[in-house]
């Protein structure tokens, strides 16, 4: 009788539940030891390396899509409060001026047409529009913090700098008579 052989996708799929069962019974899984899981199943360090930086690249990638989305979100909901708002108070200032409805339905539906093409782009990630959107944000993001970094690096070795300055102040002035 000839042993049982599985396919690259039924492992993956046994050790994916296998995986599941125990996190039931712990939290986590520490670095070395899924090296040690990968290591047996033969992927090679280099192999394993190269997917965890991999892995830790679509996580940030991950991360900060989902904090581009929750900020378009509550700034189209932002947008939405001050349509509602604004619109109400035209139509009651209309309403009360003439006892029906005449001039205020125009920017109601043309402000409501620009939020629903907003709301279009808002609650459709895979829309173009959103996609140069979300680049045009990750690009301002990522330069916003290399500044940060780099102001923060900069004021750290000027602290120094002026730190060093002011002990060799302090040590000539004790020397002076």
């Amino acid at each position: 009788m000839e042993p049982e052989t599985y396919s690259d996708q039924e492992v993956q799929e046994i050790l994916q539940r296998a995986l599941a069962r125990r996190a039931q019974g712990s939290d986590r899984l520490s670095r070395e030891r899924v090296q040690e899981i990968a290591a047996e199943l033969g992927v090679s360090e280099a192999e394993y390396c190269q997917a965890e930086q991999e892995w830790q690249r679509q996580r940030g990638e991950n991360q900060l899509a989902q904090t581009f989305a929750t900020q378009k979100r509550r700034r189209f909901r932002d947008g939405l409060v001050r349509f509602a708002i604004v619109n109400a108070f035209l139509m009651s200032l209309d309403f009360w001026g003439h006892h029906r409805l005449s001039w205020s339905v125009y920017p109601l539906l043309g402000w409501g047409l620009g939020m629903a093409l907003d709301a279009w782009v808002t609650f459709n990630p895979q829309n173009p529009t959103y996609q140069k959107q979300f680049t045009a944000w990750k690009e301002q993001y990522e330069r916003e913090r290399a500044i940060a970094t780099a102001t923060e690096t900069a004021t750290k070795t000027a602290l120094k700098l002026a730190g060093k300055f002011a002990n060799k102040l302090d040590k000539w002035i004790d020397t002076r008579p």
